[in-house]
This record gives structure tokens, sequence and C-alpha cells, in this order.
């Protein structure tokens, strides 16, 4: 140990420090030490203020103190003296100051807004307030987008606070992190939580009187009362819809379900109101009934009118009450009116015409087992939502309304469901795979049946009747998933009740022992399981939950279940109901798995998380949806950015999850199916797949048949509809394998009568979506000065495909149109007039069969009255046709590719002369067409408004070269490949007459070019950005000399590739902005869109 440092220690003591007789710098740095340590708080704790430290006692030591000397400073004390720095110039310094903002939370990045400046930075402190000034609001993308974010913020709070709760149900109430709250009613109607302005409850059973559950009745049945908060959810689904997801005299609690470990959890955002703000309804089990505001009544009144349920007397004090006895609406203490408990919002059904046993009784089911909203809603008499309940309590009227619920459900059982079965039977038979697509399939035929009026307990009845397979597989592969389900439910409730501990492996023991058994045939009794109809079987099970679920047939021991479904889809349906994650690599493989070999097993360690399922308001969705698809349309119809497809498709497919989902919720919804209508429509057009638009247009018009005939007939769903068949017009005769003339006619036919019912009532309801039909109304202005335009994407040349061929005919049944009076004339002529760009005309052969005498190419150039931009490929111009692109006053951009002038009277001259007399062009690109010595006759002196000029394999004369050449005072690009017309002396004399105005030179190609043009190149064009001189009689010197002068030089010829277009010499084609393009790959016509 060093003299000058003595260390003592003593039992349990920490180490002491003690001064030596005498201070010795140890390299410029001096240690004092004392017997007694510093206090911390004292004044000479600042260590870096004093070059002495002293200790005072030991109970203040502190070990962490950054000890240093002043005397010292930077390397000095490690080295003996100061050293340059060995990483950078003097004065560079890297201070504590920067280091500790680099690594800060202050970050400071100019390009990125603050955090403080997004509007999810504030704190949302009453969920309620926030979601109630939201509906008050316009519908506009701002409060949708804000809507779903508060929502979705909500969703997420309630799903990680629930679970909360859930996995500390069997702790102690003092180690719980949420405890339960008793001023919010104590364990009555199960126990009650508050978090962040959000009540949880347990959906359980309760006692109604000593030995009367309210739900299983002799006993707790805590899975009937989970069923009674999906029809909280849905009666407040219903109600809020008829506000059309807005404010309105009442308003609704945000809802949310969690599911979680076989536990369910009813989380609402906490409301202003108590016990005395009730003002319509029963809080205290019909002992008093309120109706106290006639404003209230009547619009409870107005509610049940649509919802169509039937007024009825309700409690002791007999008042008469529109919906549920037990229903609530309070008076805010904000002013504001909110409705409660919705569960028993539509009738019971009546259970003994399913349940048909002899003797039976009317049971506790009548508070759990309800009529779906839409088989109410269109039944043709109103029912009472408190039917063969001690609610009714009118004696006259009792037995009326019982009588017409009983009728209600043998309607349902003898008309409903028999026609569900007939119309899943009328399905033409077709192969779903793969698994993926038949989840896709079962989700469609779900809705199908919701929207029927039809609950899903009656899967079972339906799925017996079923004949066509791949209906019939997918069905019953979707009961037992449901079956798993309960099962695994049951399981995990049971094994949280024993363990009681917040853990997850053991649930995730239970998932893989059940992937186990679906997916290992060699487990003990796995034949006997699946076959046998005895208790603890499959097929007991299935039976039991879903009654009827199986024919004679199907009830053999010697019939397997296994070969009745499909196990992937199962597992697939499965792991989506219980939320069950899979890591992707297992997942993939064992879909991608050939049927005929063994399945991939799927382990405890495949299992990723055993997670929640969460439900909520159709309102979350459809906001989101809704806000999904105006960003998609402000993809579409972007008036600065030409549309990028892939984008437009991502995001379209986005706004279909979100719509499909609030449809799942609501498939009754007007506004949730026209928004959903929308999405699939703008699909149809961004969709890859040639085929697949049929299938979508398809499944729209298969849908609208189920809407109420009100809204069939809003001027909104006919002008889709008309849309839908105009679109299907046009696939029939142009993308078909073998074009049909006939299904192109009646689909026309009942476009323009969708059109006529739709504007007749609204000029203005095709205004948002036909954009999607026709060519854009904007003008993306071509960069004319770019070397190296980019290429368009295959699916935009397929996107921009359709909507020219849409056009055409679109233009063919104006032509057709009867009535010269018509109002399509004058709405689709307006559409038709903001066109300001087509850059993709082109003939097929298909085109010829509607286009009798150029009727359908008359009515197409004649009515692009203010197109800017125009691409004509191959074609045979006639003097009509000329005469209308003449008349294009506000044409800038033009392109003729391989364009045929042989049929006007003075070929080329007369289109030019009269075009360049009328338009004030930018830009003139010529490309393998046919001119001559008196092309530009009389219009030379109407060049001068050029910036752009390409002539390219025209074979232009000289002598009209250099006259065109005296005319382009703003010419900045000029491009002339491909000639054995021009000499030294006429590009030499041309290059002296644009002197110092080229920014761009082309002359590729051009064989009798030589050396002789270089000089005065360089001394005429010192602008030159980018020069290309592929020419064969260029001497290296010269081009090194060019080299020497220009940023920018190209000599070699970049290789063609060539494409086949009619009536093109050369087989070019321009692209979109009128460049020179030679891929196969970006030019797709007719039949490459079919392949």
């Amino acid at each position: 140990m060093d003299s000058d440092i003595n260390l003592y220690t003593s039992a349990g003591s920490v180490p002491v420090y003690v001064q030596p007789p005498q201070q010795t710098p140890v390299n410029g740095y001096r240690y004092t030490f004392v017997g007694e340590a510093l206090d911390q708080n004292s004044e000479v704790d600042k260590l870096s203020e004093t070059s002495e430290t002293s200790f005072t006692s030991k109970s203040s030591y502190n070990a962490n103190k950054v000890i240093y000397s002043p005397d010292s400073s930077g390397n000095q004390l490690y080295f003996g003296a100061a050293i340059n720095n060995i990483y950078s110039a003097e004065n560079d310094e890297v201070t504590t100051v920067q280091e500790e903002r680099a690594w800060g939370d202050n970050l400071s990045v100019s390009a990125l807004r603050n955090i403080e400046d997004f509007e999810f930075s504030k704190e949302i402190v009453h969920w309620n307030e926030e979601f109630q000034s939201l509906l008050d609001q316009e519908d506009t993308p701002e409060r949708f987008q804000r809507l779903s974010s508060m929502a979705n913020d909500f969703v997420y709070c309630a799903d990680i606070f629930g679970k909360i709760i859930i996995s500390e149900l069997h702790l102690p109430f003092d180690e719980k992190t949420i405890k339960p709250s008793l001023d919010l009613g104590g364990v009555a109607g199960g126990q009650k939580y508050k978090c962040r302005d959000i009540i949880f409850k347990f959906a359980a059973d309760t006692e109604v009187t000593p030995g009367l559950w309210m739900y299983g009745g002799t006993g707790k049945a805590d899975s009937f009362a989970q069923k009674s908060t999906n029809h909280e959810l849905n009666g407040l689904n219903h109600v809020m819809d008829i506000y059309g997801g807005k404010g309105g005299l009442i308003r609704f609690p945000l809802i949310a379900i969690i599911d979680y470990r076989g536990y369910r959890l009813l989380a609402l955002s906490q409301l202003p109101i108590n016990k005395s703000t009730i003002v319509y309804g029963s809080c205290d089990g019909g002992k008093t009934v309120h109706s106290s505001v006639p404003e209230i009544n009547k619009e409870m009144e107005r509610i049940a009118g649509i919802l169509n349920l039937k007024g009825h007397i309700v409690g002791l004090p007999k008042t008469t009450i529109f919906g549920p006895g037990d229903i609530e609406v309070h008076k805010g203490t904000d002013g504001r009116y909110y409705m409660l408990d919705f569960a028993r919002m539509f009738p019971p059904e009546y259970p003994l015409i399913f349940n048909n046993k002899a003797g039976q009784k009317i049971g506790r089911e009548i508070f759990y087992n309800m009529l779906r909203p839409e088989l109410v809603k269109f039944y043709p008499q109103a029912l009472s939502s408190d039917g063969f309940s001690g609610w009714q309590t009118c004696l006259f009227t009792q037995d009326e309304l019982n009588r017409d619920i009983t009728k209600a459900t043998d309607y349902l059982h003898s008309q409903v469901i028999p026609k569900v079965i007939q119309k899943l039977n009328e399905i033409p038979e077709e192969d779903y795979s793969p698994a993926p697509h038949k989840a896709h399939e079962i989700i469609k035929i779900n809705n199908l049946i919701h929207i029927a009026g039809v609950n899903f307990r009656y899967l079972g009845v339906i799925c017996r009747d079923i004949k066509v397979p791949c209906v019939k597989e997918i069905l019953i592969t979707e009961i037992i998933a449901r079956v798993w389900k309960r099962i695994t439910r049951s399981r995990l409730r049971k094994l949280m009740d024993i363990t009681r501990r917040p853990s997850e492996d053991p649930y995730k023991l239970i998932i893989a022992d059940i992937f186990k058994v679906l997916l290992d045939p060699t487990q003990p009794n796995q034949d006997r399981f699946w076959s046998e109809s005895s208790p603890g079987n499959l097929k007991y099970i299935a039976m039991e939950i879903f009654p009827r679920c199986l024919n004679d047939e199907e009830k053999k021991s010697n019939v397997d279940l296994r070969n009745l479904i499909d196990i992937k889809l199962l597992v697939i349906r499965l792991t989506q109901m219980l939320n069950i994650r899979i890591s992707l690599s297992t997942l993939n493989q064992f879909l991608l798995t050939p049927d005929s070999r063994p399945f991939v097993q799927i382990g405890i360690s495949d299992i990723d998380e055993v997670g929640s399922t969460i439900k909520y308001p159709y309102i979350i969705d459809f906001s989101c949806g809704s806000n999904n698809l105006r960003e998609t349309r402000k993809i579409v119809d972007n008036p600065n950015k030409e549309i990028d497809v892939l984008e437009a498709d991502r995001w379209v497919d986005d706004t279909k999850l979100k719509l499909n989902d609030a449809l799942a919720s609501i498939p009754s919804s007007y506004q949730v199916q026209l928004q959903f209508l929308r999405a699939l429509y703008i699909k149809s057009s961004v969709i890859k797949a040639p085929n697949e638009p049929f299938r979508i247009l398809t499944l729209l018009l298969s849908m609208v048949p189920s809407l109420d005939i009100t809204q069939q007939k809003s001027p909104l769903l006919q002008s889709l509809v008309g849309l839908y068949h105009l679109k299907l017009a046009s696939s029939n005769l142009f993308f078909r394998e073998c074009s049909s003339c006939e299904k192109f006619h009646k689909e026309l036919e009942m476009a323009k009568n969708a059109f006529e019912k739709a504007l007749s009532q609204d000029e203005e309801c095709l205004h948002e979506l036909i954009s999607n039909s026709l060519p854009t109304r904007h003008l993306y202005t071509p960069d004319l000065l770019s070397i190296d335009p980019v290429e368009p994407h295959e699916r935009l040349v397929e996107y921009k495909t359709r909507k020219l061929y849409e056009l055409f005919t679109l233009i063919y049944m104006l032509n057709h149109l009867q009535d010269p009076d018509s109002i399509l004339h004058d709405v689709f002529q307006d559409y038709i007039s903001q066109i300001q760009q087509i850059d993709n005309f082109e003939l097929s052969e298909e085109l010829s069969v509607i286009n009798g005498n150029n009727n359908v190419l008359y009515g197409f150039f004649d009515r692009l009255e203010n197109l800017k931009l125009l691409v004509l490929n191959p074609f045979n111009m006639d003097q009509v046709i000329s005469n209308h692109i003449s008349k294009m006053n506000s044409l800038q951009y033009l392109t003729l590719n391989g364009v045929n002038f042989n049929m006007l009277h003075n070929k080329s001259n007369t289109f030019f002369k009269s075009l360049l007399g009328n338009c004030k062009l930018v830009q003139l690109s010529i490309n393998d067409c046919e001119l001559d010595k008196n092309s530009f006759d009389g219009c030379f002196e109407n060049l001068n408004s050029l910036v752009s000029l390409e002539v390219v394999n025209c074979q232009l004369p000289d002598t009209v070269l250099l006259q065109i050449s005296k005319n382009l005072s703003n010419i900045k690009k000029l491009v002339l490949k491909q000639s054995k017309e021009f000499t030294d002396s006429t590009i030499c004399q041309l290059l002296i007459n644009i002197k110092s105005r080229l920014e761009i030179l082309n002359l590729n190609d051009c064989f009798n070019l030589t050396d002789k043009i270089v000089s005065v190149l360089i001394e005429n064009q010192p602008k030159l950005k980018n020069l290309s001189l592929a020419l064969p009689l260029l001497t290296q010197e010269s081009k090194n000399h060019l080299q020497k002068t220009f940023p920018v030089v190209l000599f070699i010829s970049k290789k063609r590739r060539n494409t086949s277009s009619s009536g093109s010499k050369s087989g070019n084609i321009k692209n979109s902005y009128g460049i020179l393009s030679f891929s196969h790959e970006y030019i797709l016509t007719y039949k490459s869109l079919r392949s």
C-alpha cells in the first residue's frame, strides 16, 4: 500500500480514508483524506470546486462522486503534460454539454415536427368528452382521422388495462395493480374497476334473488352472461347507426369487450351520470320507470320505429316504454342525454320452436337468445323487446306481444333459414383453395347469414342441408372451429382458476395440446375422438353446441370428421378467433406443406402469444376505413402527382379490411355498405389480375339486393351500380378471352338505366368516383428537359388502358342514347370535357366491333375539347379526326407515333396547318411518320412556341428543317434522329439559326453527319447540358474535343428493344410523356392484359 494513503477497515463497516501526517501531490493531483467523511449536503460536498477533500463522517461518505484537481486540465493528469489532440485540429473539442445533448431526449431534428405539435401528444383526460366533441364535427378528413385515432387509443388502453385486470383476478386485493372500485357498486353485477377514465366490469352471471341466477336459472352460467355483452354491443351499434355515426339528441358511451384467458370484460368510457340523472327507462328492476322528458320520449319512439320495436307497458307504475324496460337514458351533468344498457334492445326468440321437446318450458334463454336486428327490422310486424318477461305488465296486451314474437320466430325457421340454405346451394362448385382464401370465403358467407337475419347458433341447421361440396366443407369447418373456440376458452378459464397466477407458458401449453389433437393423427384414440358420437368425443360436443349440425350419414361412427373439414382452414380460423400468434416461419411452413404430406406440427415453442380478442363499436373501423378511403381517392385523383397504382392498391386493401370489419359488426348498415362498395369499386380499377375485376364487380352486384328497397333506389347506390355495369361492359369487350358483344350490350343497357335513375335524383352523385372510369382530369406536366425519364410501371400502363377503354365504352353508350334530351348527355359531357391528358391512345381489334363508321373515334376526339396532352399511337387519321384535334385550343403537348396521314387531302400538311394555326404547342414529337416537303407549309411561324421538338425516323427534307429552325425562338430541346436526309451544311446552319438556345441536342443515327458540325456546335450552343451524337462518321479527335467542352456527351446510341404495333414502321412506341420507349415490359395491350 502507498505510504501516502492509509486504509483502515473495521468489521461491519465501510472503508474509511484517513488523512496521513502530511499532504503529498501525486502526479499533480492532491488527495486529502480525514477520518470523518463529508456530510452529503454540506457546502464542501462540491468536490469539483476544491483541490482538497475532507470527509467528516462515515454515514455521509459517497463513493460515486467525481474527484479531480483544478491544478491539472485535460489529459495532463494522466500524461504529466498536455499533449495534442490526436483526432482533430486545434480548438475542435467535444464537450460534456454536446454529449449530453446528443444522447438526451431533446435531440433537435429540423426535418421532423416537434412531438408537442402532434394532435395525439395531448393527453386525453376524459374519453367521453373527446368522443362526443368529435361526433359533433362536420365530416372532414381531419374528423375521420382524429375519431379513428382517438377510438383506437381507447380500444388499446381498454385492452392493456383489461388484460392486467384479468391476469390479476385471483391476486389478493392489496397486490392488484388495478383495484376494484367499491364506489361503482361493489360486486353486485360483477366486480367493477376504474382506470384512466374507463370503467371495467366482468361479464359474470349474478343472482337476481337467492337461488335464481340471471342467465343460468338454478346455477351460475357465466358463458351466457358473456353472450349478453355481445348483445350490448350489437344494440349500441344499431342505435348508433341511426345517427349515422354522428352526434344527436341521444349520445352513447365508447364500449369495448375484452376476451382473455376465458374471461370477458366489458369496458365503458365513464359518463357524467349517476342514479339520480335517469330520465327514461328503469335502473331498479322496474320498481321505478321514468319517462319524464317529452323530447326524449318522442326520440325513443322514433328510434323504436326505425328498429321496428313496439312500445308497451312496463313496470309497476305502468309506463309506456319503447325498447326494453331496463334501457336507461340519463341527462348528464354536461347537458347531454346518454343511453345505456342495450343488451335486451332486440326481442328474444321464442325458444320452443327449435327446442321442441315435450313438456319443455320457457327458461332464462329469453335473456340471452335474441332475434337478429336484421330480422326484426324487416319483419312486417313491430315486436316488443320485453317478450315473455315480467317487464311486460299489461295483461291486455301481453299475450298479443308474445304471439307476435312467436310468429317472428316461426318465420325465421320456416322461411328465412330455408332461403339462406337455398341461396348457398345456388353457389357454383368452385375450388376455394388455398386455406387463406377459404378463410375469406367463410367471412363472406357469415356476413350473408347475418344480413339475412339468422343467428350463428343456427350454423348447424344450415350446414346440414348444404349440397355444394365447397360450401359444405368451409361451413362445417367453421362450425368445428367455433366448437374448438368454446373448448379452448373453457380450458383457459379453468386453468386460470386453478393456477391463480398471471403466467404465460401454461396457457401456451393448453393451446399446444389442442394443436396436437388437430394435427397429429398418431395420438391415442384419435380415430374414436373424431368419429364417435358418444359423450366426450367431438361429434357429441359439436351437436351439443350446434344442434342438428350433422345429418344421419355424418353421425355414423365410420365417418371421420377430419375427412369432412379442411384442417388448415380450421387452424387459421381458430387462431383468428382466439388471437393466437404463431411464429411466421412455422405458419408459412404449415400452410405451404402439400396436403398429401403429414401436417407440420405446431408446438409450444411455435406459439408466440395467446393474446386477447377485443370487440368495439363499428364506428371505430368505419371511421378508420372512411379515412383510408379518402386517402385512396387523394392518390387516385391527385392534381400534383400521377397515381401510384401500387400505393393506391395498398391503401384500398387497408380500407377494405377496416370496412369489412365494420360490416361484420353491423351488416345491415347502409353507410358502411356504401363505403365498402366504393372501396371495392376502386379496387376493381387498380387490381393487377386481368380477370379479378369480374369477380369483384360480380360480388358488388350480388350485395345490392340485400339492401333495403329504399336504399337500393338511392342515387349514390344507383350511380355505383351504373359504374359497375359500365366497367363490366368494357371488360367483356376488351379483356375477356372471348369477347362477347352480347354481354357488352347487356351490361351497357343496365348501366344506362342505373345512371338515368341516379342522375334524375342527383346530378352530382357520380362526382366522387367517376375519376376511376375516365382518364385524368389533371395535367401532369412532362419534364421536357429530362434526359432519362422514368418509364411508367406496368401496373400504371394497365390502369390507364382500362380507363381508355372505359371511355370508349362510355362514348359508345352516349352515341346510342335514343333520347336526345337525356340527362346523361350533359352530365357525362361535363366530366369528359374535364379530361386534360390522354397519353396512351391506341386502337385494338375489339374496338372495331363497336366503331362502325368510326363513330366512336369521332365522338372520342370531338368530346375532348379541353385536352392539353395527347399521345397518338399508330392509326389512320382522316379529315374528321384531324378537324377535331385541330379544335383542341388548349393542346400543349402532342406526340405522334406511326400516324398515317395518307387519307388527308394534302397528307400531313392538312393536319399540321390546321393544328398549329389553333394551338400553341410547347412540345411536338413526331416518330415514324411520313413527312414531306409540304408538311409545314403555311405554318412555320406557328412553331415559335415550341420548347421541345423531336423528329425521329421521318425523313424530313433538309430544306424543311432549315425553314423550321428559323422559327424556333423558344427551343431548348431538339431531337433529330435516324435520318439520311440531314447534311453537315443543314445542321450547321440550323445550329447558327438557334444560337445559344439549346440545352439538349440529340442527333443520333443521322448517318451523313461528320466532324464539320463540331466546331459550329461548340461555338453556337454554349448552354448545352446534354449532347447525344451516335454518329458513325465522327472521329475520335472530335469526340475528345466535345467531351472537354460539354458536361454530358454520349456517342453510343442506347440499344432499342422493339415492340410490334400495327401501322408503325419501326415498331417504336412513346411512353406517357412522349419519350421513345422500347420495352415489352411496360407496353401492355389488351392481349397482354389477358395473359
